[in-house]
């Protein structure tokens, strides 16, 4: 019965794809108990308390994927690698029965939950010859109603350049990580499907000049290097990709003011602003403190100090901020106390400190950034890497999240927890994405809102998701498989596309999508 109702269900229309596609892009959160998300903290912790965890509305979207991949008899095969994915992670949460935590299952569905995304857009998202079309329009709508919000209400405080945590007044959760770096990808598709577009007139072309400048002074005000990084190097191989395909000088023009206004507003925040500064230092904060505090802490008869606490989290009454000791991943000791006086050190530094231990002055002269992403990398690798069953099936207890929130980056994080098991599949899929775009290659030349789109994916998931865990987010994730799962769809489109036609007989003529 469930299968003749998947066979019979009706292509949703534009207006209903447009209206999903919204909820999905829209970063507004509410908690499990109703309330909307509305705080203006700018780090939020729920407490381990699933009452007051942020959810975006995208996560309903999400479990309409899982629905229509419920309503199927036949699905695309390229699913099944995602399907196994899925499973391994279960499996190997069941191998750990008797040690698995609150903390382990909520790790589970942070990394499940964001897949339907991608059931969504490779299932329901199908309107042919008009996806690109209701992308873009989804896309300019939610860029135009957050991207100024945001930045009044950074403008209204009055207090720092650092952006606000809320646009008219609703909460943003991630808005100075997650929420940017995904801005970044969905601007650029917004760009390839509207200024690139032949259907496109002047007044689109000024609304996007507005929008892109108004998107380089979002960016670099959310002080997120990888956005800052990602947004000027997708717009400038944006522009060298139209001026060389379409020849359409303008656009590099356009990149080149927007990533222009983007670094005037660092410069002008840098030397007002201390957090800007220590961000985008060119070497770690008290290099010589650092240096002089890394030798004594190979001493073993040094006493036990607290480890560094994120900046945001606050230490628990009479403890340090760290988890209980039975929560505690192996391998993870506590660093001896330095004999030098720390008490003026930065909070990068002594997170440094902390994650390098006697090695902190190897890494001092770099950003402090990526010293500290390094020093996680050197941990989850370690952790990984100690045993064979761990390297396999992932370590049976999370690490404590105050010291190690995440690997920062998505694939060593699913391996660190779930084991290489569960990694081996998505890899496949990611290369089975990365061949079908190769094989219609020049479709995707020729066609400059699938080739935006197409480098929006591999932006988030090549560059952003390894140096972060967008994906195992509710909202970036979402977003993130949802664009992935629309790649697939229309690459595989295109193909069917061109071997009907020679099926047909037809002269063998690249494939057009229409914008």
């Amino acid at each position: 019965m469930a299968a003749q109702l998947g066979k019979r269900l009706p292509v949703p229309g534009r207006y209903v794809l447009t209206g999903l596609a919204i909820v999905i892009f829209l970063p507004v959160f509410v908690h499990l108990d109703g309330t909307l998300y509305t705080t203006t903290d700018e780090f939020y912790e729920s407490g381990f308390r699933l009452s007051r965890l942020p959810l975006p509305l995208s996560v309903a979207a999400s479990g309409l994927g899982v629905l229509l991949l419920a309503l199927r008899r036949d699905w695309p095969r390229d699913l099944t690698f995602l399907a196994l994915t899925a499973a391994s992670i279960i499996a190997t949460s069941l191998l750990f029965l008797e040690e698995l935590s609150r903390s382990k299952l909520l790790l589970c569905a942070q990394f499940l939950l964001p897949m339907g995304g991608y059931l969504l857009g490779r299932l329901a998202f199908r309107q042919p010859g008009r996806e690109l079309q209701i992308l873009s329009t989804a896309i300019l709508i939610t860029l135009t109603v957050v991207v100024p919000g945001q930045l009044a209400d950074t403008w209204l405080s009055g207090d720092s350049p650092i952006l606000a945590p809320t646009f008219f007044g609703v909460g943003v959760y991630g808005h100075l990580q997650y929420v940017p770096t995904t801005f970044v990808a969905l601007f650029l598709i917004g760009l390839g499907t509207t200024w690139s577009s032949p259907a496109a007139n002047t007044r689109h072309r000024r609304f996007i000049v507005v929008l892109a400048m108004l998107m380089g002074i979002y960016v670099a005000s959310s002080m997120s290097m990888l956005a800052v990084g990602g947004f000027a190097v997708c717009l400038l191989a944006y522009a060298v990709y139209d001026v060389a395909a379409h020849r359409r000088p303008a656009t590099a023009l356009l990149s080149l003011a927007a990533v222009g206004i983007m670094i005037l507003t660092l410069q002008t925040a840098i030397p007002i602003s201390e957090r800007f500064a220590t961000k985008f230092a060119l070497g770690t904060p008290d290099v010589p403190t650092v240096r002089a505090a890394a030798a004594p802490l190979a001493s073993p008869a040094t006493p036990a100090a607290a480890p560094a606490v994120r900046p945001g989290v606050a230490p628990a009454a009479g403890g340090s901020g760290m988890r209980p000791e039975a929560d505690r991943s192996a391998g993870e000791q506590q660093l001896p106390v330095p004999a030098v006086d720390l008490s003026g050190l930065s909070e990068e530094a002594r997170l440094i400190l902390d994650l390098w231990g006697e090695d902190a002055a190897r890494v001092a002269g770099l950003p402090p950034n990526i010293a500290i992403r390094l020093g996680y990398w050197k941990h989850y690798t370690a952790g990984l890497l100690s045993s064979p069953g761990h390297f396999l099936f992932g370590r049976p207890v999370p690490p404590d999240r105050n010291r190690f929130p995440s690997a920062h980056n998505y694939y060593l994080d699913l391996a660190y927890n779930f084991g290489a098991v569960t990694v081996v599949p998505i890899v496949v899929l990611i290369g089975i994405t990365a061949a079908g775009v190769w094989r219609q290659r020049h479709v995707v030349v020729q066609n400059a809102p699938l080739f935006s789109l197409a480098l929006g994916v591999a932006f988030l998931l090549l560059l952003d998701n390894q140096t972060r865990v967008g994906m195992r987010q509710p909202y970036p994730g979402i977003v993130a498989f949802f664009l992935w799962g629309v790649l697939m769809n229309l690459v595989q489109g295109a193909r069917g596309a061109e071997q009907s036609s020679v099926t047909a007989g037809a002269a063998h003529r690249p494939t057009e999508l229409q914008p």
